[in-house]
């Protein structure tokens, strides 16, 4: 893993662990880096879950874990672009006073 994924993963143990432990949950830190790079924990599930795929979807560990991995990173790129999106027709609208600029776009 990255190291900036590292210490995203740390962070969200400290603040996470403790109370989903004490109501019984299991508690995941998925960290992913700017440019696409996983942190240890979200490889782990994602390694978890190509392996158990195989024995209740007759899928090959391998193209599970591509395909998953290729469609996780495409949702978290298209979710970061409509926050990008969103606040810079907000910062738009502000600026020239535009109403219909500061919607945000349909999806």
């Amino acid at each position: 893993a990255g190291y900036a994924a590292s210490l995203k993963e740390r962070e969200k143990n400290r603040k996470y662990l403790t109370n989903a432990t004490s109501l019984g949950h299991l508690c995941h830190p998925v960290a992913v880096e700017v440019y696409g790079r996983w942190g240890e924990a979200a490889e782990e599930m994602l390694r978890e879950a190509a392996r158990l795929a195989p024995s209740t979807l007759d899928i090959p560990y391998g193209h599970f874990k591509t395909e998953w991995s290729i469609r996780l990173s495409t949702c978290l790129q298209k979710e970061n672009a409509e926050i990008l999106s969103s606040k810079l027709l907000s910062i738009v609208g502000k600026k020239t006073g535009s109403k219909q600029a500061q919607q945000p776009s349909a999806r």
